[in-house]
């Protein structure tokens, strides 16, 4: 019987990753790199700092100025702040879990300060019924089946009483390597590709709507 519906943020609950994806090419265009937008999208959005930064260096050769995450980061604040939007149906989706008794958690790669004030813009900062789960906080990331293994512990459930939703295909692949079931989102909003989700035979969903029935059994 599923207990606890996992969310990841970024892309699947708030439509931020086109934000970060801007900024990020407008920033790197500032410091002289040469990249497109495409590029940021596919292979910076949803990393850690070191993760870009060893990218970066790999394949554009770019050493990062002092103040260049500074700037950054500012920037995509302001951005939030602004134009930032919740994902279509995420609301109506955690409500109709929490109708049927599943309780709902976000588990993210970023930091809690962060999430929780995305969260807050967007008006679903009081939903959940467990804090932020962040892999910063946790010092590893969804890239590492380990990071499923803390979720679980801190849940304090059975990796069959859960199912998670992300729009990245490695997170929803190490989620289920711990017994999880996984989804992968790809609809409005988020950088999920369906073609990975399908080599990896985790089942998509192109509507946060469509999770409900799908997740719930």
């Amino acid at each position: 019987m599923l207990k606890w519906m996992i969310f990841d943020a970024d892309g699947v609950l708030v439509d931020s990753e086109h934000i970060a994806a801007i900024v990020m090419t407008e920033q790197l265009t500032k410091a002289g790199v040469k990249i497109s937008g495409q590029f940021v999208r596919s292979c910076l959005m949803g990393r850690t700092r070191q993760g870009v930064e060893r990218i970066l260096r790999r394949y554009f050769q770019f050493s990062f100025p002092s103040e260049f995450w500074q700037a950054y980061y500012s920037e995509r604040a302001r951005r939030f702040e602004n134009e930032l939007t919740v994902v279509p149906d995420a609301a109506r989706c955690i409500d109709a879990f929490r109708d049927r008794g599943v309780k709902t958690v976000v588990a993210t790669d970023a930091s809690q300060s962060k999430v929780s004030r995305n969260l807050e813009i967007v008006g679903l900062s009081t939903v959940f019924d467990f804090p932020i789960i962040s892999g910063a906080a946790l010092a590893t990331t969804k890239r590492s089946k380990a990071y499923f293994g803390r979720v679980l512990q801190l849940l304090d459930v059975e990796a069959s009483e859960c199912a998670f939703v992300d729009d990245r295909c490695f997170s929803a692949r190490n989620a289920r390597h711990m017994g999880i079931r996984s989804f992968g989102y790809v609809g409005p909003g988020a950088h999920g590709d369906s073609l990975r989700f399908s080599k990896a035979n985790i089942p998509v969903v192109q509507s946060l709507a469509d999770l409900i029935d799908i997740a719930y059994v």
